[in-house]
């Protein structure tokens, strides 16, 4: 796939992901030494009725192509961009897409303004991010069914945005573990085949997890566990790496983090909760 392509994947009837694939070996990263194949970066669109919302940026490298692919899929819609994290990954085309959508709203959930750490043109009105407190919903953007929850485990403010409609968590910066084998292979995962062991998953978390190795993680697991008691994804969503989609997947990429993180045996699970409803 060239650098001036990208995937456009359809996770929900109204979620359109934006991935752009890098090659692992030709660049610095939080990837684990040794790792082979291909990271897709990505982005995420959910649209209702005349709004669209964007999740974060992505990185500077793939503006020009999410620019284009913008203007096609927003269209006329009125643009919200939520930022999940104040990282580069995230912010890194904010000033470029607030330059070509002059009326969108910035909206974030941590403490530090967006908007004041990047540059925009001169032609460009000045404007503030709206900030939200963990545990809000979108609603009054138009995204009822979206609640922002806090990170479990994170190195600064960070927020995964829940849609219960579709029942996809969008995990930024975590599980971010899995790679594309080849430049063809789809950025969404829809069976286990060729997945990374609990071990493989722990290198990479140290990558920039680096506290884990010697944290004392109950507190995080009692967060961890609260979490996916309260909610049951159907697909994990990160900005980084493949996304992981179907019930079954699911439930065991969450149960190898849970083993990787807190150094739990295979099979032994951190939930204990029985799940009724349909896959």
């Amino acid at each position: 796939m060239s650098k001036k392509e990208s995937q456009v994947s359809r996770l929900a009837d109204d979620i359109l992901m934006l991935s752009h694939l890098e090659p692992a070996s030709d660049r610095v990263s939080w990837l684990a030494p040794g790792a082979r194949g291909f990271e897709p970066y990505n982005e995420y669109l959910i649209r209702h009725g005349d709004k669209t919302l964007l999740l974060d940026t992505g990185v500077a490298l793939h503006g020009e192509q999410l620019i284009a692919s913008l203007k096609e899929l927003v269209g006329s819609r009125e643009l919200i961009i939520f930022i999940t994290r104040i990282e580069l990954d995230c912010i890194g085309n904010l000033g470029r897409v607030l330059d070509h959508f002059r009326d969108a709203q910035v909206v974030t959930a941590n403490v530090v303004p967006p908007i004041g750490l990047v540059h925009v043109s001169a032609g460009t009105t000045p404007r503030t991010a709206i900030h939200i407190p963990m545990g809000s919903t979108l609603e009054r953007f138009g995204f009822g069914d979206i609640t922002i929850n806090e990170a479990p485990i994170r190195m600064l403010g960070t927020s995964w945005p829940w849609h219960a409609t579709s029942r996809t968590l969008f995990t930024t910066d975590f599980f971010c573990n899995d790679l594309c084998p080849t430049a063809d292979t789809p950025a969404v995962r829809h069976d286990a085949e060729g997945r990374d062991s609990p071990q493989d998953i722990r290198r990479r978390l140290l990558r920039k997890f680096d506290w884990l190795e010697n944290a004392d993680t109950t507190v995080l697991e009692e967060l961890w566990r609260a979490l996916f008691d309260r909610i049951d994804p159907l697909a994990l969503a990160p900005t980084q790496g493949r996304v992981q989609s179907g019930k079954d997947l699911v439930c065991q990429v969450i149960e190898d983090y849970e083993v990787a993180i807190f150094r739990r045996a295979e099979g032994e699970h951190a939930r204990q909760r029985v799940n009724t409803e349909a896959g």
